[in-house]
This record gives C-alpha cells, sequence and structure tokens, in this order.
C-alpha cells in the first residue's frame, strides 16, 4: 500500500467524476416490531386514560344512591334542628310556667298572711279600746244604747218598710247577744227571745209607743236601776212606769 502525504488514504478508490444525477432514497420501512409495541403501548395509554377518566367522572359526580343517601341526611339534620329548637321552647316555656306558679303561690300566702295579721290586728284593737274605758262607762253605754235600740219597741213586720223592720231586728237580737247572759231574768221568763216577745208583744198592741230614758241610778248589789217613760201619740194618754 502506497502511502504519500499528498493523497488521503484509499485515493486509489475514488472517482474523479463529478455527480451527475441524484436518486431519491427509497423510504425505510418501519419494523413489525416496532410498530406492534407502538400500538401496544398507544392501546395501554388509551385505556388508562379511560379508566382515570371514568375514575375522575365517579368521584366528580356521585351516584344516585350517594346523592340520595346525602339528602336523606341533609333532611336528618334540617328535622334534627327543628325537634332541638322546638325542644328548647318547650323547656322555656315550662320554666316560664313554673315561675309564674311559684310567684302566684307566693302571693296567694302573702295575702292569706295580711288577712290574718289585719284580723289579729283588729282583734287586739277592739280589745285594747275595751280595756281602755272603764267598766262603769261599759255599763251605763250599754244602758244606753238599749234604750236607744228599743225604744220605739220591737222592729216587726208590720212598720212600714219590711227590709229596715228585718236589719233592725237582727240589730237588736245582735245586740242582746253580745251583753246580756243567755239565761237573762225578765218579766215574762228568761233568756232573750222571751225579752224580745215582751218588746213584741208591747209593739203590736201599742204600735206608736216611745219608750226613753230618764235617769239612771246605781242601786243595790252593784246594779243599775233605770227610769223610763213611754208615751203615745194619743192625746191625754201617757203613761209612767219605774
Amino acid at each position: 500500500m502506497n502511502i504519500s502525504s499528498l493523497h488521503p488514504p484509499n485515493y486509489e478508490s475514488l472517482s474523479e467524476a463529478v455527480i451527475s444525477d441524484v436518486v431519491q432514497r427509497p423510504s425505510v420501512k418501519s419494523r413489525p416490531f416496532s410498530y406492534t409495541h407502538t400500538a401496544h403501548v398507544s392501546i395501554d395509554y388509551t385505556s388508562s386514560r379511560s379508566e382515570y377518566l371514568q375514575t375522575s367522572s365517579q368521584g366528580a359526580s356521585p351516584s344516585h344512591e350517594e346523592r340520595k343517601l346525602i339528602s336523606s341526611t341533609i333532611s336528618m339534620s334540617a328535622e334534627g334542628a327543628i325537634l332541638l329548637k322546638r325542644q328548647q321552647r318547650r323547656q322555656t316555656q315550662q320554666r316560664y310556667r313554673k315561675k309564674v306558679r311559684e310567684k302566684e303561690g307566693t302571693i296567694d300566702c302573702e295575702v292569706q298572711m295580711l288577712r290574718e295579721q289585719v284580723k289579729r290586728l283588729n282583734g287586739q284593737h277592739k280589745q285594747n279600746i275595751a280595756q281602755s274605758v272603764p267598766l262603769e262607762a261599759k255599763r251605763w253605754g250599754v244602758v244606753a244604747e238599749y234604750f236607744r235600740l228599743f225604744g220605739r219597741g220591737l222592729a216587726t213586720n208590720t212598720l212600714p218598710t219590711v227590709n229596715n223592720s228585718a236589719s233592725n231586728m237582727k240589730v237588736q237580737r245582735g245586740f242582746l247577744q253580745a251583753t246580756m247572759a243567755p239565761d237573762v231574768s225578765v218579766n215574762t221568763g228568761y233568756g232573750i227571745d222571751r225579752l224580745l216577745w215582751g218588746w213584741e208583744t208591747l209593739s203590736r198592741y201599742y204600735p206608736d209607743c216611745d219608750v226613753k230614758l230618764v235617769t239612771l241610778e246605781i242601786g243595790a248589789g252593784n246594779s243599775l236601776l233605770a227610769t223610763t217613760k213611754a208615751t203615745r201619740n194619743r192625746p191625754k194618754q201617757r203613761w209612767q212606769y219605774r
């Protein structure tokens, strides 16, 4: 092999002819293996993407059962809130009614206590008045009141006004029961009923009779002696007894 520094290696195989024609290079066919592998990869990619899309679609859009469950849960929550609100309102009303009942009971007790206190004070007042008045003045006052009530006789239904007569008669009986003994001795017998009967008889026979107290003296045995004068409205028919 000739080697020269002026010529490139293998210069003998080189031609001095100029490129005169250009031919298109035939296309290289793809290998079947490579094509099959590519298709397989593409199919796997498409299948995975479909599964991903399906999974994403299921996650983004809940199924009918899930929507139904969510709706029922929301409905139960709303009903629970309503029931809780009603229960709280019911408890509030019960507490209010309890307070009202307790207050009413307290007021009733206070009213009852006030009534008892007023009754007790009235009794003490009457007792104090009775104790402050001397016994002698009481006796004289009883006699004066007796003739004031019975000076016109017993109030019977024969008088003009029946209602007033009944009321006056009740007052007269009450006075006798309060100031005289149940077995008081009178000209017609013993007891308040006999005393009233005597006044009734006098009023029946002498309806226009007027009895007045003239004098009142202290008699024997710590008794009182009263002098009265009875007058009728007929002329010249006056009489007096002692």
